[in-house]
């Protein structure tokens, strides 16, 4: 595993010193060590990180001049194993990248077949002057790159390659990017904060020539029989555990500790079970990493969150004896204080400072304390959590299914006691109408009126909206959409993979490998409810892996950073001038609607910090992130 960078000039040879800029730019974040080699008009990058065994020795860029090919490759692989049988002459030493090279060599496009895990890779034909690139299934690892006439880069991390190109701010990204109230910062597939920079998607191999270039994308399970029938609810819970153990499994390659984020929801407690019982037969523990809050921090009044997730977590700790948990109050830190040191490395503004706070301490503390890989399951939203109610009857009736989805409405109503009438009437107002939630973007969103018309940015957000659905009453086509959804594949792709190289972890989420994605995209929609509960797969499927007071709560859910107000204000008054000089900045008035800012910034100025509205702060922080970005030009 590593970052990877290179130049090719298709007519001539990048000079030395250009090369050395851009590798040198990867001197802040944490590699164990580099290696470039040129060949035939092209100078190729391997910034290594040692998360494995194989990696410690492993020998990248490679030019193999019997084929006349220059290669550099960032990766890690799920399925060595079986990759060795396939591969023999490789022998049972050979590193990851090498596997990933003749799987290239052997299989060319059809690689995705084959090949399991975490990776892209450049391989530049010196003969035929041809590049291509190429990411994994789900787009784990972030690839950039840019075309500056005759020459063409790629980057694993955004900010070298901004900095060597003297990139400029993108205002189509920028504009969509603000629109959105939600933490979704892609609204253009491809596009990124810097003009003439792109992000490859997903299951993506790309050809380029001295010509143009073309994108295919490889793989989508989108293409796969529907609905995997099982004979009875124990084989379905069977086919499940296997599939999302064996995901689990297979990235347990750390020759140092094993770490997770760990909170009482679902996706990380059913990851940390399975990674806790793998490793324990191995005689190894998992070390938990946990985000609580203040211990000053004033108990909510609203019934339906968990804003401390200690008790869930200490359940977990009962059951597998092997975890060893650390519960980080990230003391003096919030949502304004991280973005200064950690922007400039990510290379991108943020739109959920928040989460920085807890997220920088989880991985800081795991990074000093020997853990190079950090498991998630952040992705499980989407794939081994995904359903509710709404959205699995709306399916089977517009399956034209309507006894099964009594069925299903019946168990749901009796577990949840809600009357069968009143959500059946519930369905039939919302089919009557748009099957799909109203957008939550706010009336007046964060960026200017000119340049909401200009890039049409309430048409695109509607097709969006439409395509992926919201997660509440999708269609199939939603549903399936939104497993595979480019802007969170990209998204999440690019903050696991810097965050890795700010701190030296490798991040790694199982609900988010192709074979799990492929499951819960062929699984029977009646899945989606299993045990007449939403969230059915991972509630009745795990049960006896994960606590039972941990499936069992079905009314409320646990929050990351639940005190994040409550600490912006307590902070308030060092940062009060800083971020009011920040959102002063000429530069950021271009993009944001200026009577929203100029109230915001009445407000900031005039508003005792202990009565700052959460929406307020919210927007501050977004604005503030933005600026900070601004001021890297």
């Amino acid at each position: 595993m590593s970052a990877i960078w290179g130049i090719i000039d298709f007519h001539g040879a990048p000079e030395s010193e250009v090369a050395e800029r851009l590798n040198g730019a990867y001197q802040c974040y944490r590699i164990d060590r580099y290696e470039k080699l040129s060949a035939g008009g092209a100078e190729f990058g391997c910034c290594h990180q040692h998360f494995t065994k194989e990696a410690v020795n492993e020998q990248l860029p490679v030019y193999d001049r019997q084929r006349n090919l220059l290669f550099t490759a960032d990766c890690v692989l799920d399925n060595r194993e079986e990759l060795l049988e396939l591969l023999p002459d490789c022998g049972g030493e050979a590193s990851d990248g090498q596997l990933l090279l003749a799987a290239y060599l052997k299989w060319g496009s059809a690689l995705g077949d084959y090949c399991l895990g975490a990776f892209a890779f450049a391989a530049f034909h010196t003969d035929t002057k041809t590049v291509t690139l190429c990411t994994d299934h789900m787009g784990n690892r972030s690839l950039f790159y840019s075309r500056q006439g005759e020459r063409f880069i790629f980057s694993t991390a955004v900010l070298p390659l901004a900095r060597l190109c003297e990139a400029v701010p993108s205002e189509q990204w920028i504009s969509g990017c603000l629109f959105s109230a939600s933490a979704d910062m892609t609204l253009f597939k491809g596009l990124t904060p810097y003009q003439g920079i792109f992000q490859m998607p997903a299951a993506c191999m790309m050809t380029i020539t001295s010509g143009g270039s073309s994108q295919a994308i490889y793989w989508s399970p989108l293409k796969l029989r529907p609905d995997l029938r099982q004979p009875n609810d124990e084989a379905y819970q069977r086919l499940f555990v296997d599939t999302l153990s064996a995901s689990v499994r297979s990235m347990l390659r750390s020759s140092q500790k094993t770490g997770c984020s760990l909170s009482s929801g679902l996706n990380s407690s059913s990851i940390s079970a399975l990674a806790a019982a793998a490793l324990a037969e191995q005689g190894r523990s998992l070390y938990s990493y946990t985000s609580v809050p203040l211990p000053d921090f004033p108990k909510t009044d609203d019934p339906g969150i968990i804003t401390d997730e200690t008790p869930g977590v200490k359940a977990m700790c009962a059951q597998y004896a092997n975890i060893i948990p650390h519960f980080l109050p990230c003391w003096g830190r919030d949502a304004f204080s991280e973005l200064p040191a950690l922007l400039p490395l990510i290379g991108y503004p943020l739109k959920y400072g928040q989460d920085l706070i807890w997220l920088s301490e989880i991985y800081r503390h795991a990074s000093v304390e020997g853990c190079r890989l950090m498991l998630k399951g952040q992705y499980g939203n989407y794939t081994i959590s995904y359903g509710t109610a709404p959205s699995a009857l709306h399916q089977l009736l517009a399956s034209l299914h309507p006894f099964k989805a009594s069925r299903l409405n019946k168990g749901y109503s009796a577990k949840y006691g809600v009357p069968k009438i009143k959500i059946s009437r519930f369905l039939f107002a919302r089919r009557q109408g748009n099957p799909s939630p109203a957008s939550d973007e706010p009336a007046e969103p964060l960026t200017a009126p000119e340049l909401i018309q200009k890039y049409r940015l309430n048409a695109v957000t509607g097709k969006k909206l439409k395509i992926y659905g919201s997660g509440h009453m999708d269609s199939r086509r939603q549903r399936l959409n939104l497993t595979v959804n480019p802007f969170n594949q990209m998204q999440l792709g690019m903050f696991d993979t810097v965050m890795g190289l700010i701190y030296g972890v490798l991040i790694r989420d199982p609900a988010k490998d192709k074979r799990v994605v492929e499951l819960c995209c062929r699984l029977p929609v009646k899945c989606l409810l299993a045990g007449s509960v939403e969230q059915g797969m991972v509630r009745t499927y795990m049960r006896g892996l994960v606590p039972d007071e941990i499936l069992d709560e079905l009314h409320r859910q646990g929050i990351q950073s639940a005190d994040y107000c409550y600490r912006s204000r307590l902070q308030w008054r060092n940062h009060r001038a800083k971020v009011l000089a920040a959102l002063e900045l000429p530069e950021l008035r271009r993009y944001v609607n200026p009577a929203l800012l100029d109230g915001l910034l009445d407000r900031l100025q005039n508003t005792a910090a202990e009565k700052l509205p959460e929406a307020d702060l919210r927007q501050a922080n977004v604005l503030y992130s933005f600026s900070l970005f601004l001021q890297l030009f």
